[in-house]
């Protein structure tokens, strides 16, 4: 029993000391999608596919993102993200890849929402030295009818507050703060970033704080470089077209696109999906 306990203490150790760099593991840039995968694990799938494929063990994870046109301060919004079970910390590993790779700071998902495994990663990008904010903070607001709602939230999930940025006027406040009667932190419109607005909770911004991954957009400024992955993902491109490692003419691109679906389907459960 106490040797048990030893191995798997050794086990979860080395599952912490996981370092997502190549030639061990390679990232694959299929349109805005990043994908990262395992290459032992998927040369082996390409020269002798299984019955049962071993998906969590090959993609390690997904990550896409959009562009922002006008706002936002020219963050890309992380639209889908998901880490494999097998791969402790993978999740966290892409947000950083793809700040690196785009060459951009990352946001949260703005027009839908983000569970509470995509807060709890963003909580930790809050935190880290590794991880510089945007500019000062961006301008959010919930969008109504009669304009832009503008609203302040602070705090790290899940110990977060947000209320409307009232403007200081005269007179008596409304019991529902309209639009006119917030106003931006800045004059200029680069910074404002729409908060997701799920079910219509223009009203309560409360209810709004709790769907949003975070209130800023942040820039990762660590060691770890996307270009050797991308690097590795592209040799094993080329190896793929040798029928003696792909031996059943395995449309790659395709099935690792597939394979992140799968990936994300199985593990997201809408927004309460928890770590």
């Amino acid at each position: 029993m106490k040797l048990y306990k030893i191995l798997f203490e050794q086990e979860q150790q080395l599952k912490k000391l996981v370092s997502y760099t190549a030639p061990e593991f390679a990232l694959f840039v299929i349109d805005d999608r990043l994908i990262l995968t395992h290459t032992n694990s998927l040369l082996n799938f390409l020269k002798n596919p299984p019955d049962q494929v071993p998906i969590f063990k090959i993609c390690a994870g997904m990550i896409e993102c959009s562009e922002r046109e006008n706002d936002c301060l020219g963050a890309m919004q992380v639209s889908y993200a998901v880490g494999s079970p097998e791969w402790k910390g993978a999740g966290l590993t892409l947000y950083a890849l793809a700040s690196d790779y785009f060459g951009a700071p990352l946001t949260s998902d703005r027009d839908h929402s983000s569970s509470v495994a995509a807060r709890e990663t963003w909580a930790k990008i809050e935190k880290s030295p590794e991880w510089k904010k945007a500019g000062e903070g961006l301008d959010n607001y919930a969008q109504t009818p009669s304009g832009k709602l503008y609203v302040d939230v602070q705090g790290i999930y899940p110990n977060r507050t947000a209320k409307p940025r009232i403007k200081a006027v005269k007179g008596l406040v409304k019991n529902v703060v309209g639009a006119e009667e917030t106003q931006p932190k800045t004059p200029q419109e680069i910074d404002d970033c729409p908060l997701p607005t799920k079910r219509g909770y223009v009203s309560d911004p409360e209810k709004m704080a709790d769907l949003v991954g975070t209130a800023d957009a942040y820039r990762y400024t660590g060691a770890l470089k996307s270009a050797p992955l991308v690097k590795q993902a592209e040799n094993i491109l080329i190896q793929t077209a040798d029928p003696a490692m792909n031996r059943k003419n395995i449309n790659l691109e395709f099935v690792l696109v597939n394979m992140s679906k799968i990936l994300f389907n199985t593990r997201y459960q809408g927004t309460e999906t928890p770590r």
